[in-house]
């Protein structure tokens, strides 16, 4: 990579992740380690998929800087203020504003794209909300965003199950589905156990409403070693699992 374009992906990686930690969700989720997973799982799907690592690795630091000004569900909202954010970097050409910009866009809608980077970036976002760490980070914003409680109940655990088994259906990219099997084992472990899941949400979901964030409440069930879920926790923060399956995929 260039100086160009290691200055300018640099800037935006710092840029993107004060607007993260800062504004976005009005500071609730500072300090979260999402944007960092998600770099080291792009540039591992990368060397398998291929695609512009300039490109992919900018589409994943920017890919949620709409989330300061509101949802990322609205593909026109996400595209109106990821052009505004990437506007103010004036040495990025023509071609690569527009594949970044695709990046962001794809990324949680979804869409049919050409742009391989895009479909890494999609990918890369999805499997980071995958596992064991999807269902905690799903809890946290079903607590602090979209039901605005605790949640408690059977009710909650089947909504919490839905939409997560729906992003399982979504992937784009053959090492991505393969990665997303091994993951998805973890969280379906979880919602075999009905008694003792519906517990720990209720923990989990507790500790997001007092003001953790979702990296917070994960580190903070990794003190129980005895635990079922430690190890395959502690790998997927660490993203250790992607060089323990590289031999498989």
């Amino acid at each position: 990579m260039d100086n160009r374009r290691q200055s300018l992906l640099s800037q935006m990686k710092k840029d993107a992740i004060k607007l993260d930690w800062d504004v976005a969700f009005q500071g609730k989720a500072n300090g979260n380690r999402h944007l960092f997973r998600v770099n080291k799982i792009i540039r591992y799907l990368v060397t398998k998929e291929g695609g512009d690592p300039f490109i992919a690795q900018s589409g994943g630091w920017i890919h949620d800087v709409s989330l300061a000004w509101g949802s990322d569900y609205d593909q026109k909202h996400v595209e109106k203020y990821t052009k505004k954010f990437l506007k103010s970097y004036k040495n990025l050409q023509t071609n690569e504003f527009k594949k970044i910009l695709e990046c962001a866009t794809l990324h949680e809608n979804g869409g049919k794209s050409s742009n391989i980077e895009a479909r890494i970036v999609h990918d890369a976002d999805i499997l980071d909300k995958s596992g064991l760490l999807g269902v905690i980070r799903h809890i946290w914003k079903m607590t602090n965003l979209l039901e605005n409680k605790i949640l408690v109940n059977e009710k909650d655990f089947l909504k919490l199950n839905r939409h997560l088994s729906k992003r399982r259906s979504q992937l784009y990219t053959k090492t991505g589905i393969k990665l997303a099997g091994i993951l998805n084992k973890q969280s379906e472990m979880f919602f075999s156990k009905n008694k003792y899941s519906l517990k720990l949400m209720n923990a989990i979901s507790t500790k997001a409403s007092l003001g953790l964030t979702s990296d917070r409440i994960a580190k903070s069930l990794l003190k129980d070693k005895k635990s079922i879920l430690f190890n395959k926790l502690k790998s997927q923060l660490s993203c250790e699992y992607l060089k323990k399956t590289t031999s498989n995929i």
